[in-house]
């Protein structure tokens, strides 16, 4: 929690920088049924993190309470469940997020965490 901590906050120290790491956008790890989770990526130090369905893999009945559009993907939000907004650090194909204690590898279109893999929407 210390070293994610101090990515933080010499993120903070180095001043804005430009998103053009490329992890602007939408990654999500969805199953079968349409239901998973999203990183909505919306800017180059704010991320929101929500439980979403992909609006083209379901039934008009299984979208029911999933109303609000992730980004410009396909995905919808849960109307029940909250989504939640953190800072991240990017840096070294590693995505930071201290908050939530999360620290993603980006390895192309893809983002991985311990056995979660989120491709980008």
């Amino acid at each position: 929690m210390l070293l994610l901590s101090m990515v933080l906050m010499t993120g903070i120290m180095t001043g804005c920088k430009s998103d053009d790491n490329g992890l602007s956008g939408v990654y999500a790890e969805i199953d079968g049924s349409g239901f998973g989770y999203a990183y909505y990526f919306v800017n180059d130090n704010t991320v929101k993190w929500c439980y979403c369905h992909d609006g083209y893999k379901a039934p008009t009945n299984q979208m029911i309470g999933y109303t609000n559009q992730v980004g410009k993907s396909s995905l919808y939000s849960s109307n029940d469940n909250p989504s939640y907004t953190y800072t991240y650090v990017y840096e070294d194909g590693k995505v930071y997020i201290p908050e939530k204690g999360t620290i993603l590898t980006k390895s192309g279109n893809r983002l991985t965490d311990g056995g979660h893999t989120y491709r980008k929407y």
